[in-house]
């Protein structure tokens, strides 16, 4: 150690013997601080970044509805981290383990496409929170989302959210509402939506689940529905004139109005 290192502090916060010793080379002049002062310091500081903390979540929408017993577990559980421009916070297909609130900066929601190939899907800012959906159905995740410029997260363990968010009905009902208005702005015909009149879509339309080489629609017939693939892979084909058949793919996110 030389001028302005510090030295000492584990033993203080851990209540442990000191791990190592420690010996003066040459004339040496420290400023040293009892336990007490250094543990009651410590103790403040500590609590200043949890009220900062704990006033901001107040101020996010969708932890409205806890109360301020409930906000002050989520602020003591939730982790801050801090990500640069182009960073990678959640990758597409990777497992759902965190929650992430941000706190300072914005985040691109993108998804890829076969071929590697990225599609721009939305853009978050403070007070927005993303992760949630894998956390939710426990599946990969199903999109990327980037730092655009320096970026601050508060972040929630996969237990810590299904202890504080995921056991309250009224959040759960919200985030599972967002998630649809979601899905439903990454599609490029309702992007122009306002999320009143996405909701309205989103209270319209129906689930409706299909096994491998089922017809969802049949060339010809006349059209009745509008499909937005959720999960999973369809086949388009087109009977042409000439009997020549054409052939295309669809995948979670493209229109299917045929």
């Amino acid at each position: 150690y030389n001028d302005k290192a510090a030295f000492g502090e584990l033993a203080l916060m851990y209540n442990a013997p000191r791990a190592a010793t420690i010996k003066a080379v040459e004339p040496c002049m420290c400023y040293t601080l009892d336990m007490r002062s250094f543990r009651f310091i410590l103790s403040a500081s500590a609590s200043t970044g949890l009220m900062a903390k704990t006033a901001f979540l107040k101020k996010v929408p969708l932890l409205k509805p806890l109360n301020d017993n409930m906000i002050t577990k989520a602020a003591t559980a939730m982790t801050e981290q801090e990500f640069q421009d182009g960073d990678y916070i959640i990758r597409q297909g990777d497992p759902g383990a965190e929650f992430y609130i941000i706190k300072e900066g914005s985040v691109r929601c993108t998804s890829s496409k076969d071929g590697g190939a990225e599609i721009d899907l939305i853009t978050l800012d403070g007070g927005n929170y993303f992760g949630e959906m894998a956390l939710m159905l426990d599946e990969p995740r199903h999109a990327n989302c980037i730092a655009k410029g320096p970026c601050v997260c508060y972040v929630l363990a996969r237990e810590d959210f299904e202890v504080l968010i995921g056991s309250m009905a009224n959040i759960t009902q919200t985030l599972a509402m967002q998630m649809r208005v979601r899905i439903l702005k990454s599609v490029p015909l309702l992007a122009l939506l306002t999320d009143e009149e996405l909701l309205a879509v989103s209270d319209a339309m129906r689930v409706q689940i299909f096994g491998p080489g089922d017809t969802i629609i049949r060339q010809g017939n006349t059209g009745e529905r509008f499909y937005i693939i959720n999960d999973g892979e369809v086949v388009v084909t087109v009977q042409q004139g000439s009997g020549d058949r054409k052939s295309t793919r669809l995948n979670s996110s493209h229109l299917c109005n045929l």
